[in-house]
């Protein structure tokens, strides 16, 4: 059961630790995302107020009809005042036109700015945020929390002005028009507001909870859904689906309390300005009959105090919505509050020009991955050459793949210094660093497109040709010219509409198009067959010395073609040497060939 926020619970206990801002603070932050909009801005606010004059403008010609014209019966007084009636009704459609166009496309372009400076925040971070952040909880930000910060400002906003507007410009006539009957309204609203601000502070912490709530679900179906044939393969779909309805129902639970409040409140409004009304009626009535006021100027102060009235209730229907907005906006700044653990110095090293490759040297490395203790590698020391082609092996979770991970600069050594042609991976940019390798992991991941869009991917600009000929050095041109469109076959999300194999050699293919000086294969041939494999070793062998390759294998082919092998246990280099020398030397490696490699 959802307990209040100031209790225990799952939700609450996020939201504890989660810094609390005030919500003035949190629309200031949208100031850089005004920038070029402030045209548009004013159009909007002039617009609303044209729009509530006009309205005022309408009760003011009601009042002239009911006094002067109803009461005449004179029909060039009615034709005169209904013509000012139809002016003050243009002047208000016409405000209320430009209101609406003008705030709808100003939320459009403020979150479409947030979405962009977000997202392309988050591309930039590192490993240890990806480590900290569930995928689902971020996609959830970029879209859930930004429809709701949408809907605040171009919808809510809008309709927030108008009432205040709406607020003042009814209250002013009211008090013109009858300053006695104003007290009556003015006791009514101040209670009113003073309620609504407690509401506020509810509806906003709420607010904030559901978000959270709404993002644990999103992270819930990203998480099944990337791993459905897990899910499939050992019968969880009933536990994940009661895994899903609990947080769901935790969500309906929130939205329950969010809801009766919100119920309570404009039920104790409702009572409040309709006994309000109840009380001008009596005490208008009177001073009607004492001939104090004239019945048009009761009819008018009545609309005048249900137009204010309508303000007011909006100002309150929009403040719980913009409290509800404000933490989404807070949730979507905490990513743009996230720093880098890695960074890159202002003025960074440039590479030297090369045409066989590039050395990657490790001196005493030692490495672990954030919020665990025990290092992965450790005092790690070797130089390869440019150009030289070397297979690092090691039982399971000795720290081959950790390797690319830092070659990669996906997180930094706590000890040690990895250099890329003699210059240290933080004294480069990420560009030059990356620019110079390209990776092909074992975790392959294709995206949604063409077969030759993800060839291309990583690429400014290249031709056919080249793509081509990519293809046929992975080995991979024979089963792409018979997809049903060639190189134009959607592949689906991830590759789905491919072989593993087929998929891996895309992978590889779009590699070897990049045209590195260093290429990492992370088990690159797992899923080939062996006459795929061999090819594909033939078509690498023959870039030999013109590139320096690095890779991680388990099967024999891809090790005896290698310049030398380095051989990790537990994080240490025990041996290094190639494979007719290892097998008189290290113990480990002739274990490792005689299980894994099934060929001595």
């Amino acid at each position: 059961m959802i307990q209040d926020p100031a209790s225990t619970g799952k939700a609450s206990t996020t939201e504890a630790a989660k810094p609390k801002h005030d919500t003035v603070k949190v629309y200031q932050r949208l100031r850089p995302f005004m920038a070029g909009k402030r045209k548009r801005a004013v159009i909007a606010l002039v617009a609303s107020a044209v729009s509530v004059a006009g309205l005022l403008g309408v009760v003011q010609s009601v009042r002239v009809l009911v006094d002067k014209t109803f009461t005449s019966l004179d029909a060039m007084a009615l034709s005169h005042a209904l013509s000012i009636f139809l002016i003050f009704v243009s002047l208000m459609a016409a405000g209320t036109y430009f209101r609406t166009l003008n705030f709808k496309m100003l939320g459009e372009e403020i979150v479409m700015a947030i979405r962009q400076r977000v997202y392309a925040h988050v591309l930039k971070l590192d490993g240890h945020f990806f480590q900290k952040h569930r995928m689902g909880d971020i996609t959830s930000r970029l879209t859930a929390d930004i429809a709701v910060l949408q809907h605040g400002l171009d919808v809510s906003l809008p309709i927030g002005l108008r009432g205040f507007f709406q607020a003042l410009g009814g209250a002013s006539l009211m008090i013109l028009t009858s300053w006695h009957l104003s007290v009556v309204i003015l006791a009514v609203v101040l209670g009113v507001m003073v309620v609504a601000i407690a509401f506020g502070r509810y509806v906003r912490r709420y607010g904030r909870l559901m978000q959270q709530q709404i993002a644990e679900s999103a992270a819930q179906v990203t998480e099944s859904l990337n791993g459905i044939r897990v899910v499939q393969a050992f019968n969880q779909e009933a536990q994940e689906t009661a895994k899903f309805n609990a947080t769901m129902g935790e969500q309906l639970k929130l939205a329950q309390r969010y809801n009766q409040a919100r119920g309570l409140f404009f039920a104790f409004a409702t009572v409040c300005v309709f006994g309000a009304v109840a009380a001008v009626l009596w005490v208008g009535g009177l001073a009607v009959e004492a001939e104090r006021i004239s019945t048009g100027e009761l009819t008018a102060f009545l609309m005048y105090s249900l137009i204010a009235a309508l303000g007011i209730g909006s100002l309150v229907e929009v403040f719980s919505s913009l409290q509800t907005a404000a933490g989404a906006a807070e949730r979507l700044f905490s990513l743009l509050d996230e720093k880098p653990a890695l960074t890159a110095p202002e003025h960074t090293k440039l590479l030297p020009k090369r045409d066989n490759g590039r050395s990657i040297a490790f001196d005493e490395v030692e490495f672990a991955y954030p919020n665990q203790e025990a290092p992965v590698l450790r005092n790690l020391s070797f130089d390869i050459k440019a150009g030289e082609t070397v297979a690092i092996v090691g039982l399971s979770g000795a720290g081959k793949s950790t390797l690319i991970d830092l070659i990669l600069r996906y997180y930094d050594p706590q000890k040690g210094r990895i250099t890329l042609d003699g210059v240290s991976l933080p004294e480069l940019s990420f560009t030059e660093l990356r620019g110079s390798i390209a990776l092909v992991s074992q975790d392959i991941f294709l995206f949604s497109g063409s077969v030759d869009e993800n060839i291309a991917y990583g690429v400014e600009s290249t031709t056919e040709d080249a793509i081509h000929a990519a293809a046929k050095a992975a080995q991979a041109h024979a089963f792409i010219e018979q997809l049903p469109q060639g190189y134009k076959t959607q592949i689906g999300e991830r590759g789905t509409r491919l072989s593993g194999g087929q998929r891996q050699r895309i992978a590889v293919a779009r590699a070897l198009l990049c045209q590195p000086e260093v290429l990492l294969l992370d088990e690159a041939t797992s899923h080939l067959d062996a006459a795929a494999e061999k090819a594909l070793q033939t078509a690498l062998n023959e870039l030999k010395g013109q590139q320096t390759v690095i890779t991680i294998a388990h099967r024999l082919a891809t090790v005896k073609n290698a310049d030398r092998i380095l051989v990790l246990d537990h994080g240490e280099l025990v041996a290094e040497g190639t494979h007719s020398e290892l097998l008189k030397k290290s113990p480990l490696y002739k274990k490792l060939a005689t299980i894994q490699f099934l060929d001595t």
